[in-house]
């Protein structure tokens, strides 16, 4: 639940619900807008919830928790929301939770969010189906079918290998030699290669040289270049230190966000 004013200055409380069915699956819902006239106190709060809850024959006994924001209307110890549906008849054990949107503003005030949220806006800001990474270096091609699901079984679907890369009238520069850090040969971009990329290896043991690799790239590897290294590479990636950075001509723009949370297939193929 969460009480809010609207642009007539009238307080509205809106409340979502989710849904647990038999099969497992969890569906959410609004609920209802309800207008609070006069007072918005934790008695109004409850009051104006019980009445819709009898109006249309609500199940209360099916309910397992309420979350809501750290207002004391909504939490205040004795006459809070809360306090009085537990103390209420009408309501079965339930669990209570705080907001995580509400705590997330809280402590965002005192504390860095950026590796929280960089993290918590790849969740939730994904792409599903079928997507193509790719990568040209030298005379290596290396392509990657990724089929991003969450239905189940959704993974235990074939997926088709990336193809024949073909030439996109795009180049980079790359290395004849990894050790050098001259590279002025060329190579050509095939499929969704659509940025230039630069990639550095400075090994922890000093016996082995700064390495250097440089060429094409599709845009969705640039998304988080940690994970890059460990696809070109055949080096010891727990013995060297990776820096990678994409650049170069951008003709179009290809998201993917790749969630640990989904089921997913994998095909690898090198040329």
């Amino acid at each position: 639940l969460d009480e809010s004013t609207d642009v007539v200055d009238v307080a509205q409380l809106c409340v979502f619900i989710r849904m647990i069915f038999e099969d497992m699956r969890a569906k959410e819902e609004l609920l209802t807008i309800m207008p609070l006239k006069g007072h918005t106190r934790g008695e109004d709060i409850f009051n104006s919830f019980m009445d819709f809850v009898k109006k249309n024959n609500l199940p209360l006994f099916k309910l397992i928790s309420i979350t809501t924001d750290g207002a004391p209307a909504m939490v205040g110890h004795t006459n809070g929301f809360i306090a009085l549906c537990k103390q209420s008849e009408s309501f079965p054990d339930i669990l209570n939770y705080h907001c995580i949107i509400h705590q997330q503003a809280l402590c965002g005030k005192i504390l860095n969010m950026k590796e929280v949220m960089d993290v918590a806006m790849k969740i939730v800001f994904f792409s599903e189906g079928l997507h193509i990474f790719s990568y040209s270096v030298g005379t290596v091609i290396g392509a990657i079918s990724v089929h991003l699901c969450n239905t189940d079984g959704c993974n235990s679907e074939d997926i088709p290998y990336p193809g024949d890369q073909k030439k996109n009238g795009r180049q980079c520069v790359t290395c004849d030699d990894p050790f050098s850090t001259v590279c002025t040969r060329t190579v050509q971009c095939v499929g969704v290669q659509d940025r230039c990329f630069n990639m550095t290896v400075e090994y922890k043991h000093h016996e082995m040289p700064t390495s250097y690799t440089l060429g094409c790239i599709s845009s969705n590897f640039c998304e988080d270049t940690r994970r890059f290294p460990y696809l070109i590479t055949s080096n010891s990636v727990r013995n060297a230190k990776f820096n990678v950075e994409c650049g170069g001509n951008i003709a179009w723009s290809v998201r993917l966000n790749v969630m640990s949370l989904l089921l997913g297939l994998f095909t690898l193929t090198f040329y």
